[in-house]
């Protein structure tokens, strides 16, 4: 009886189940018919705070590119406000670095340098490893702006608005969950001051943006994946030398003394990063437009105009193993050089000392600060003061205080301590450096050394003579200069032209500001250390009165950092080694494989090689130095080591002098600045320093006499010293190149003059047998012909070891 009751209202129970299943499956039907979407599940909040936060950043930075500095501050105060809400403190940190970007454009240089510190102290807690790609992506932006891009960019006032609801400006969704491709967008502003290393791989679909500033297309690589990994491990440090550099520039007017603290606090944290990456062990190297180049000028130019010459010499030095260092590459031999550290005083490094100390407080404050915080999260991920405990309440409130005090002291020592400690200390005109004039001393009679700086609106020149050392300047703009440079050069090829009222322009903007110093020092010999395109111009064509040539009064010698190496010593006897090619030839380019080009003949360097060597395998010969030669088909790679390996019975170098007639091209780099071989091949700067059967030590002189070097619209000139670099890194003295592509006769009669002098005088230095054989082209006949225009005989420039 139980079991057919309970079996009936089971019955009836599962009857009014169908009945209210089909009643709802009715609902659903009329509801799908109806088309009515269903609602969407709500974002959370924090992706609107996420969206508040971003778009206040993306404002103070369109501002900051605008160089409107109140806006931008207001905007990178408010995104630094909404990112400390969301506890996203590497995003913090960057709004942090945009907020002193705007104070430094406001000149307000004390407060942005209190607001670098705080960015720079919550950096430092974190050590980059809570930094995510969109604060990395910011990171990349700020570098710019903190080196000095600051390229005013005007943007539609209408796009200065919040982007639409959901979506950023690039149509890319803000919420965490979704994509962050759009962070990409901002992967073009990555100009590092390091070079990068990539490894090769399949396309991706990050292989779009390419880092500016690259000379040459990489094969397909995860850009975007592998620059920000690089970031993530050196971006920290990367910021805190451009942080530097942007204090170096905010107080270079107010106090100058303070702007070189900073800048050379700067290039010695540059130069460490710089020596870490380059042991690294990754693969090949790929680099990029360097920023901080012009920064070292900058640096040089506060501490000439500070009288303090060796510290700028010190920075120029740097800035020329830098140069070359590109310019090579960066191979391992290279690294070392990376060492060299710009020199403290006594007072600056007590003062850096207290200013690290400072810094890394903070930075331990802060991260304590962070620490407690994270301890005490309600349960939806909101912090609370009333959920913490009473003892952790006290501790946050103690270690607030002490980030308030680490603050106050910082900013007292701002703009108390380090302004007046540094800025205070006048000396009266320029201390002579007693390093310096002892090298000038040791140089020989007659010799000076002019140290040449361009920066952006200004020109410098350091002279040392044994007993005084002043500096020299000219205000001019770098683009006006490098016009000046570029005519002048012009002028010089040209035979129709005279060049000397140019030459007279250049000569009162590069030599006048010391002419006085110069001729009281009773100088013969001008060694001088040229900056920029200043490279790409004979100094001995300058023309002092608009009629004479400053090459007929003084000899000109180039010096490159490592030709100071090789000052000393000079074989009396010279017997030389002569390569050339005299016939046509058909050579393919390495860059461009496959498609041979044709060369000219130069149909002198026969007699030009003949005039010069008698070659040892025929007495009967009358050429002024003995020795052997090896023309055309017989200029080959192997005949040169073979030559150079030669050895005499008492085990000295066989050839002392290389004298090469041949094409040579130089480039911007190594691996494409080339010697042409006689058999159609070419020899490389980079195959040279890589080849151990290629060394030049004890060559007194290598002669490039078809040497030839093109200006280009964004040239600075630094491979023209990298030439000689190159060679005298395998351990030859001095190089004598040509600076365009010379005329096949006054060459050859310029050479043998050359080598006559030096031969019928032994005594005589190679600056002054150079300085005879050009005076005689400009003052005599050969033949009926004259060769006084500079095009004929300037082209030709010494470098290294003059004696």
């Amino acid at each position: 009886m139980v079991r057919s009751l309970y079996a009936s209202k089971r019955m009836k129970i599962g009857a009014e189940n169908i009945l209210r299943a089909w009643a709802l499956v009715c609902v659903c039907f009329a509801a799908a018919v109806t088309a009515q979407p269903v609602s969407p599940r709500p974002l959370p909040p924090e992706f609107f705070k996420r969206r508040e936060a971003g778009s206040a950043f993306e404002m103070g930075r369109i501002y900051l590119r605008e160089q409107k500095p109140v806006l931008a501050a207001e905007n990178f105060a408010n995104a630094a406000k909404a990112y400390a809400e969301l506890r996203d403190d590497g995003a913090v940190a960057c709004s942090y670095l945009g907020l002193g970007s705007a104070y430094a454009q406001n000149e307000k240089n004390a407060l942005a340098s209190e607001t670098y510190e705080q960015a720079l102290a919550i950096f430092r807690a974190l050590k980059g490893r809570d930094l995510d790609e969109r604060s990395l992506a910011k990171l990349g932006f700020l570098y710019d702006e903190l080196v000095g891009k600051r390229t005013v960019f005007k943007y539609d006032e209408l796009a200065i608005v919040p982007p639409k609801r959901g979506y950023d400006r690039n149509g890319d969704r803000l919420d965490p969950r979704f994509s962050q491709g759009s962070e990409r967008y901002y992967v073009q502003y990555f100009n590092q001051p390091f070079t990068v290393y990539y490894r090769e791989e399949p396309e991706s679909i990050f292989n779009d943006p390419r880092m500016a500033g690259s000379s040459d297309q990489p094969k397909p690589v995860s850009f975007y994946r592998d620059v920000l990994a690089i970031w993530k491990a050196n971006g920290i440090e990367s910021v805190s030398v451009a942080v530097g550099i942007s204090q170096m520039e905010s107080w270079a007017n107010a106090n100058p003394k303070v702007a070189a603290f900073y800048g050379k606090q700067a290039v010695n944290e540059y130069q460490q990063i710089r020596q870490a990456m380059r042991q690294s062990k990754d693969v090949r190297v790929r680099t990029y437009n360097n920023q901080l180049t012009d920064k070292f000028r900058f640096l040089a130019d506060l501490l000439i105009g500070l009288g303090r010459l060796a510290e700028a010499n010190e920075v120029l030095q740097m800035l020329k193993e830098e140069e070359f260092s590109d310019f090579v590459q960066r191979d391992q031999s290279e690294i070392k050089s990376l060492g060299r550290r710009a020199t403290l005083t006594a007072k600056e490094r007590a003062l850096l000392e207290r200013y690290r100390h400072l810094a890394d407080r903070a930075a331990e404050i802060a991260a304590d600060v962070r620490a407690t915080q994270e301890r005490n999260f309600t349960l939806d991920g909101v912090p609370t003061a009333k959920a913490q405990p009473a003892d952790e309440q006290k501790k946050l409130a103690k270690l607030n205080a002490q980030a308030a005090d680490i603050t106050a002291a910082f900013k007292l020592f701002l703009e108390k301590e380090l302004v007046n400690e540094i800025g205070t200390d006048n000396a009266a005109g320029v201390a002579a450096d007693s390093t310096l004039q002892s090298t000038a001393r040791d140089l020989g009679p007659g010799v000076v050394s002019l140290y040449t700086v361009v920066t952006e609106r200004r020109y410098r020149v350091i002279l040392t003579t044994p007993t005084i050392q002043i500096d020299g300047k000219t205000e001019i703009e770098t683009g006006l200069l490098n016009k000046k440079v570029r005519r002048f050069r012009d002028a010089l090829q040209d035979t129709s032209i005279d060049p000397r009222p140019l030459g007279k322009e250049l000569y009162d903007i590069l030599v006048k500001p010391v002419e006085k110093e110069l001729a009281a020092s009773g100088a013969k010999t001008l060694v001088w250390s040229l900056d920029g395109t200043l490279r790409y111009i004979p100094i001995a064509a300058l023309s002092p009165d608009g009629v004479t040539y400053l090459g007929e009064k003084y000899q000109n010698v180039v010096l490159t950092p490592r030709t100071r190496e090789r000052l000393s010593g000079n074989s009396a006897d010279w017997t030389a080694l002569g390569m050339g090619i005299s016939e046509e030839q058909t050579v393919s380019f390495p860059e461009s494989k496959g498609q041979p080009m044709k060369l000219d003949a130069l149909p002198g360097t026969r007699e030009e090689l003949m005039a010069i060597i008698h070659d040892e395998s025929n007495p009967s010969e009358t050429g002024i130095l003995g020795g052997k030669r090896y023309l055309d088909k017989d200029f080959t790679l192997n005949k040169l080591k073979e030559s150079l390996a030669a050895r005499n019975a008492d085990g000295k170098r066989k050839f002392n002098v290389v004298h090469l007639a041949s094409h040579f091209r130089l480039g911007d780099n190594w691996s494409n600045s080339f010697l042409f071989l006689g058999n159609g091949k070419v020899l490389s700067l980079e195959e040279i320093g890589n080849s151990a059967d290629i060394d030049f030590s004890d060559v007194e002189l290598v002669t490039l006499s078809a040497c030839n070097t093109a200006l280009t619209t964004d040239s600075r000139g630094f491979e023209v010293d990298s030439l000689a670099a190159a060679i005298q890194a395998k351990s030859g003295k001095a190089v004598l190149a040509t600076l365009w592509a010379v005329y096949d006769e006054s060459t050859s009669l310029l050479m043998q003059s050359f080598y006559r002098e030096r031969k019928d005088d032994p005594k005589l230095t190679k600056a002054e047998a150079l300085q005879r054989a050009q005076k005689r082209l400009i003052t005599g006949k050969t033949n009926g012909k004259s060769f006084a225009h500079p095009y004929f005989w300037a082209g030709f420039v010494l470098i290294g070891n003059w004696n």
